[in-house]
């Protein structure tokens, strides 16, 4: 399938940053949202929806940088090209979720990239002075981590190749930052590690997420904001 080009101008090829996502359909996003009675999948696609529209939002803040949307699976183009705009679109690699970023980094610094950061949806929260420590963080370091309260990471960034990273890696268990920080010395990278945050997985991480936005800026989570309220309208 051929990438559909952003509309950004002149984009800094040297640094990209990545978005990994699930097209927002009910079922398949957010699953462990859906599963919970307060939620069902019907209110889970609404919000991963408003998660991915403000991870999408986010990146935008960051141009000139070059920005792609790696989705999942692979029919989804159609529905995520209006929510992506200023994104090159593409789809997610064949199998499992590490060979699937491992390829997203590969072919970025195929194309030049010097500085790449991949980025999932399910921190809505985030503002853009975690990215910008990332890139920075990369000018001096060639791996940064960014992670996450459950023992996995939101954020992995890279200054080169490094495929070995995500082979054979404890995926969706407590130990997946530790494992790939230990990986990395194992492979003599340097490494920086960002502040953590959570994830929002499941009805426990989205009641702490109605905390949180309530003490952030009204300008961060629009979208997911307004997903939130729209339930608690009814």
């Amino acid at each position: 399938m051929t990438a559909r080009p952003g509309t950004r101008a002149q984009a800094d090829e040297a640094e990209q940053l990545l978005v990994f996502a699930k097209a927002p359909r009910a079922g398949l996003a957010k699953t462990r949202l859906a599963a919970d009675p307060g939620v069902g999948a019907q209110r889970a696609a609404r919000l991963a929806r408003a998660f991915l529209a403000d991870t999408l939002a986010l990146g935008r803040q960051l141009a000139p940088r070059t920005l792609e949307l790696h989705y999942a699976p692979r029919d989804a183009e159609a529905e995520l090209a209006e929510l992506a705009q200023g994104y090159t679109l593409r789809p997610q690699a064949e199998g499992d979720l590490g060979g699937r970023v491992a390829a997203g980094f590969e072919q970025a610094f195929a194309r030049g990239a010097q500085r790449v950061v991949v980025l999932g949806s399910d921190t809505p929260q985030l503002e853009p002075r975690r990215l910008l420590e990332a890139y920075a963080a990369l000018e001096a370091r060639e791996l940064v981590l960014g992670p996450s309260h459950d023992g996995g990471y939101y954020l992995i960034g890279l200054a080169r190749p490094a495929p070995r990273l995500f082979e054979a890696m404890p995926w969706s268990t407590p130990y997946l930052a530790e494992a790939t920080l230990r990986r990395a010395a194992e492979l003599g990278l340097s490494s920086a590690v960002l502040s953590p945050e959570r994830d929002i997985d499941d009805a426990r991480d989205l009641a702490w997420l109605v905390r949180a936005l309530e003490r952030r800026p009204a300008t961060t989570a629009v979208h997911t904001r307004h997903a939130l309220a729209a339930r608690s309208e009814h």
